[in-house]
């Protein structure tokens, strides 16, 4: 956007949110998984998702306590990648798969 002088990861968060208002608002059922490149149960993450009921549908399934760091070079446990749902949706198996486990990259996968 032109002389959009908002910080680019504070827009990136206020669209998403506003796009996600609109297909809530349509009715819709969300899945929304991304690398967060900040910690997913920091403030501003976590107000993302959980102001519009969404759940992260991993620890549904998973304990995040002592979860590991979901980047390779992160040295602060510091987990920044997950998935995102709306209430009701049935999770059957979820989890991450380990950097470079069957895959390029330096993240965890997260299914």
């Amino acid at each position: 956007m032109v002389n959009d002088d908002r910080d680019p990861y504070d827009a990136f968060l206020e669209d998403l949110g506003k796009e996600m208002d609109e297909w809530l608002e349509a009715g819709d059922n969300l899945i929304i998984g991304g690398d967060m490149n900040e910690d997913i149960f920091g403030e501003k993450v976590t107000s993302l998702f959980e102001e519009r009921g969404l759940v992260n549908l991993i620890f549904t399934k998973h304990d995040p306590t002592g979860f590991p760091a979901t980047y390779n070079r992160n040295k602060s446990g510091i987990i920044i990648d997950g998935i995102w749902g709306t209430p009701g949706l049935q999770v059957i198996c979820c989890g991450y798969l380990e950097a470079n486990d069957n895959f390029s990259g330096d993240h965890w996968m997260a299914w």
